[in-house]
């Protein structure tokens, strides 16, 4: 019995001139100094079409059928899909988004020893040739939170939201996250994680990251007596001021306020 065959030149000739593998590959002698064709030649459609599971060549080792199966690889549309990704992240992308772009893990070995791209964290890397964030460490911080799906799970809020949003008087020296109840990461330093669910309606998006809404950000601190109640008080006025909020909604938060600043004592005031 004939075994199929295929040269590397000489798949990627036919693939070139008809869009496909030679017909009669099956024709080739048995013994004939060939090598299969590997991912850069395979198209999807080459294992599926042209080698079903009863009729795949005897040299094919199982364990190389993945490969075949691999959608070809352009390497200029992965480079130009996984810069889109990290410009809107800062300049970093993760492990899997590098995945869906067309990178391997020894795609993206290669890239690090080469100078192309930075390692930042586990599961994180950096493209070294676009620009830092204004916000660098707000972004890795926000991609820090990452979950299983791979999505970042937390937003930027309270004193941190509202120094973003250029309401504080002063810039905290804390980073304070909302982050789900079930959030089980262990917080990094000179950060502050609060739990609660936070609707998409009330985050909004700052330079690439979440970020809670003027609004919710005032809403969060009229509880918090971390922060003086005088701050608090011109914060509410800035916005109103700014057409950030209404003045209904002002009411309402200084009201909040109050209620919460004489149950606990009127701390801060």
């Amino acid at each position: 019995m004939r075994r199929s065959h295929l040269t590397t030149q000489g798949a990627a000739a036919q693939i070139k001139d008809s869009g496909g593998p030679p017909p009669n590959s099956s024709d080739r002698p048995v013994g004939s100094k060939t090598r299969p064709i590997y991912a850069p030649l395979a198209k999807h459609y080459f294992v599926a079409k042209h080698f079903p599971c009863n009729r795949r060549p005897a040299h094919i080792h199982s364990n190389h059928l993945k490969v075949y199966a691999l959608r070809y690889r352009d390497t200029k549309a992965a480079l130009r899909h996984l810069t889109e990704v990290a410009t809107s992240q800062g300049g970093y992308f993760t492990a899997r988004q590098a995945e869906s772009a067309g990178y391997a893990a020894s795609h993206l070995s290669y890239h690090i020893r080469a100078g192309n791209f930075e390692r930042a964290g586990h599961g994180l890397y950096r493209i070294p040739t676009l620009p830092l964030s204004d916000h660098d460490d707000l972004v890795r911080l926000w991609l820090w939170s990452r979950g299983r799906d791979d999505r970042p799970q937390a937003v930027i809020s309270h004193q941190t939201a509202l120094a973003l949003h250029d309401l504080a008087e002063l810039i905290p020296t804390t980073i304070h996250l909302t982050v789900p109840p079930g959030f089980r990461k262990r917080r990094p330093r000179a950060c502050l994680l609060h739990k609660g669910i936070v609707e998409p309606a009330a985050t909004q998006p700052f330079d690439a990251i979440a970020v809670t809404t003027p609004l919710k950000t005032l809403r969060d601190l009229a509880s918090d007596h971390s922060m003086p109640t005088e701050q608090f008080r011109n914060a509410v006025s800035t916005a109103v001021k700014r057409g950030l909020i209404t003045r209904r909604e002002a009411d309402h938060l200084l009201a909040h306020r109050r209620d919460s600043a004489g149950a606990s004592g009127s701390k801060g005031t």
